[in-house]
């Protein structure tokens, strides 16, 4: 039962009643904290997390899978421009979870940014 729903669909979307597909082989565990898929004690709020998105200094990454059931589109590019510095990245076939349907793509990306980073000052 857990390995259902913990599962990655053909689709490359992962979520209940979807099964591991065959080349997993059971080798694999996926653990996340369940707190993650209760729902939230209070309503998001974007207009008084922009304030906050504008005052982050170090560049930002945003990271979709195309084939994720939330992309965000255009009001994702209105809420990322709140941020000084970032870049948008979609990773062909993935769902939500990259890092369980393109591990490999996921990781090249994130090398990527993070070598582009300005060196980190003296201490």
């Amino acid at each position: 039962m857990a390995r259902e729903r913990l599962g990655v669909g053909d689709d490359g979307r992962s979520g209940p009643g979807r099964p591991l597909p065959p080349d997993l082989g059971g080798r694999l565990r996926f653990k996340h904290d369940p707190r993650l898929t209760a729902g939230r004690p209070c309503a998001f709020d974007v207009e008084h997390a922009r304030l906050f998105w504008a005052k982050v200094a170090c560049p930002v990454l945003i990271l979709e899978g195309a084939r994720s059931e939330i992309r965000l589109e255009e009001e994702g590019h209105r809420r990322w421009s709140s941020f000084p510095t970032w870049r948008h990245t979609v990773l062909p076939d993935a769902g939500h979870m990259m890092q369980r349907h393109q591990p490999d793509a996921l990781a090249a990306v994130l090398r990527e940014f993070l070598g582009e980073g300005a060196p980190a000052p003296p201490r």
